[in-house]
């Protein structure tokens, strides 16, 4: 369960591999993998979905969120889960923690 930490204004990156309930990485191909960041009562504040992948094959892929989105968040402790959806339309959280946004 990754944290990070997020510099209200700065570009958020995060490079991740998503894995089965094994922890084998999944191919991605065709899939999409979107990343939540919700308030503590789970209403969704921002998303970022991504369908191209930096190795699909691998099950790695590349979240960013610019500069200008992350400028609107309010600072604040944030919940996130990062959502697969695989090409045959299966779906899972693959991830989940917390992220801060300060000053």
């Amino acid at each position: 369960m990754p944290q990070y930490i997020i510099p209200k204004g700065d570009t958020f990156t995060t490079q991740l591999t998503i894995t089965d309930v094994n922890g084998t990485a999944v191919d991605l191909t065709g899939g999409t993998v979107t990343m939540y960041i919700l308030d503590r009562t789970g209403t969704v504040l921002h998303s970022e979905a991504v369908t191209s992948h930096t190795t699909p094959a691998s099950g790695i892929t590349t979240i960013t969120i610019t500069a200008a989105n992350t400028a609107t968040f309010a600072m604040g402790c944030y919940e996130y889960e990062v959502v697969t959806t695989m090409a045959d339309s299966t779906v899972w959280t693959s991830l989940d923690g917390f992220v801060e946004v300060r000053v």
